[in-house]
């Protein structure tokens, strides 16, 4: 008889079009999708790091930090400039990181205490690689809009008598006050391979000022995971107050068969000894799993105390924890079996669709083909399945690409195994979901903020194309997505719009070579204050064309005519002209023949 066995031949890439599930409860939850960002040259990543609804430079624009595998990884900054408006303000250099997905998580805070949240990124180099990219890199405003340095980087290379070496990956870093004693910690693991005292837990602090330069890191806490018996890798960092006593509590996810530890601060730079420890463990014991930003924590049903939500990566599967007196007792586990939302999922907390304490609170889910699953709960006991109701919105049709089937005749030996063409639909999943503390536009609609796998092949030569060659269209190139409360219509696509600094175009002048006056056009998505200069080829500023003017969106013409500011003739040659907008610039070359 012959057998046939589904194989993926290639990876299949996506793109994004308006979808709704059909949905028997059809009622106010329903989110429309508000913004999708087109493809562009640095938006080619995997949001895999977000954090929505913050103001790291504290101009009372909100902002979305997102991370992306290109080049080594790398953080950019998008801005909310309007209603209904994001304007990408920032990215970092690349990192440089050899690992295949370098940056995974991000995070805000004010360890310093001045004010000033700062950005965490914790830059992966893999399994065992020893790599000087990798660390924790920390950035904070430089004073001016917009505006962003590297104030401190937590590695092996600077912090030798912290870090054991080399070696970095973290699923989940977290920024809370653990001690309550009103300064906060930064909570990581490195899950890596090679010496076995460097696979560590650990919630730092930081004394003095990063922006003075005058500041030292202090391990607070710092366990390997032999001497807290956790059985496998230590994956991730999460806060929680499980047992509602004021002393937080550092959740480490574990891959072994889904277990986590729990590590309750004592007072002020104090945490329970390794006897002490929570274990919960092995929650999925068919699967050797673990959790990638499955876990959330909170008052789900707003009895006073809270609960933890987990969800198992490879299987899907979602656990409710609470605690039996005391965290350091007993801790009482539930599969909640009626919430699926698919294997390679992530969670958040949060009520998008209502204001506050109009109904239950919804947990969010993506990272499948659905899209985002939302499962409102309506009250009651958080166990019985009757009091949460499914939504599904946000999900991606697909493009119709080839992929292979093997085909296997089982009746001779040994086995014939024949690949067969055949074509399907790509689905494109979503995957971070975030929830922003704030109304991002002001506009009385809070969003809910969800990154996408790249749509579309993102390589140089197929950027507009599946990896088989299916042309993708333009509007649905996109990984990050912006959801708003609609309670009429649903999901649409309209209202945000997203301008990436790849948007602004300068084009070459005309004509080039030119004697004695040439034209430079270029043109602005939005109102911009931009600078127009040239430059001789040693770099000296040779005229400025626009002086940080405010300009009107839209395609502007400026003439130079072969002078310098003081309005004498310079010499043949090449020169630079650049348009500065923000923190971005473009260049181009032109040449002055006589």
């Amino acid at each position: 008889m012959k057998k046939v066995f589904l194989l993926i031949s290639s990876i299949l890439l996506s793109l994004s079009v308006v979808s709704l599930f059909a949905q028997s409860n059809v009622d106010n939850n329903m989110m429309k999708r508000t913004m999708s960002n087109p493809v562009v040259n640095n938006l080619t990543g995997f949001g895999r790091g977000i954090v929505a609804g913050c103001d790291l430079d504290k101009d009372g624009k909100p902002e979305i930090v997102m991370s992306q595998y290109q080049n080594g990884g790398a953080i950019e900054i998008f801005e909310v400039t309007a209603d209904n408006t994001l304007e990408e303000v920032w990215r970092s250099e690349d990192f440089g990181s050899p690992y295949g997905s370098p940056v995974r998580t991000v995070a805000v805070g004010d360890l310093d205490g001045n004010g000033y949240d700062e950005l965490y990124a914790y830059v992966n180099t893999g399994w065992n690689t020893i790599d000087s990219t990798g660390g924790i890199v920390v950035f904070q405003n430089d004073g001016t809009d917009n505006g962003y340095q590297m104030v401190s980087k937590l590695d092996y290379v600077n912090n030798p008598t912290l870090i054991d070496t080399g070696s970095y990956r973290c699923e989940d870093m977290t920024i809370a006050d653990f001690d309550n004693d009103g300064h906060q910690e930064l909570a990581f693991t490195r899950w890596i391979g090679g010496d076995a005292n460097a696979r560590t837990v650990n919630i730092f602090s930081v004394n003095g000022d990063f922006a003075s330069g005058f500041y030292t890191w202090k391990a607070e806490y710092k366990q390997t995971r032999y001497q807290l018996n956790t059985g496998g890798s230590v994956t991730g960092a999460y806060y929680g107050d499980l047992d509602n006593d004021g002393h937080g509590e550092l959740w480490v996810g574990v891959y072994d068969l889904l277990s986590l530890r729990a590590i309750e601060s004592t007072g002020p730079d104090a945490y329970v000894d390794s006897a002490h420890v929570k274990y919960v463990d092995h929650l999925v014991p068919a699967k050797d799993t673990y959790i990638i930003k499955g876990f959330v924590h909170g008052d789900i049903d707003g009895d006073g105390t809270n609960e933890i939500l987990v969800e198992a990566t490879h299987t899907g599967q979602v656990f409710m924890l609470k605690a039996v007196g005391d965290v350091q007792d007993s801790v009482s586990v539930t599969e909640l079996t009626f919430l699926q939302p698919g294997a390679f999922t992530t969670l958040a907390l949060g009520d998008q669709d209502h204001t506050q304490g109009a109904d239950g609170m919804d947990l969010y889910s993506g990272g499948t083909s659905k899209g985002i699953v939302d499962y409102e709960f309506t009250g009651g006991a958080l166990t019985d399945s009757v009091n949460w109701v499914r939504y599904e919105f946000g999900a991606d049709t697909a493009v119709i690409d080839s992929y292979q089937i093997a085909v296997v005749d089982t009746t001779v030996i040994p086995w014939d195994t024949t690949m067969v063409d055949t074509t399907s639909p790509v689905i494109s999943p979503s995957w971070m979901v975030a929830v922003p503390p704030v109304d991002m536009d002001a506009d009385g609609r809070k969003e809910l903020v969800a990154s996408y796998l790249v749509a579309g092949n993102t390589s140089a030569d197929y950027a507009d194309t599946t990896s088989h060659g299916v042309v993708i269209p333009e509007e649905n190139k996109r990984w990050i997505q912006v959801f708003e409360l609609d309670p009429t219509v649903g999901i649409k696509n309209s209202g945000w719009k997203v301008i990436s600094a790849d948007d602004f175009k300068l084009k070459q002048n005309y004509p080039n070579p030119f004697n004695p006056t040439t034209s430079i056009e270029f043109y602005l998505p939005i109102n911009k204050r931009v600078s127009l200069t040239v430059y001789n080829a040693l770099g000296q500023k040779v005229k400025t064309l626009v002086n940080d003017q405010l300009v009107k969106a839209g395609t502007h013409v400026m003439q130079w005519d072969g002078t310098n500011s003081a309005g004498v003739k310079v010499a043949s040659g090449m020169y630079v002209y650049e348009l500065k907008y923000g923190n971005f610039t473009l260049h181009k070359r032109m040449t002055l023949m006589k």
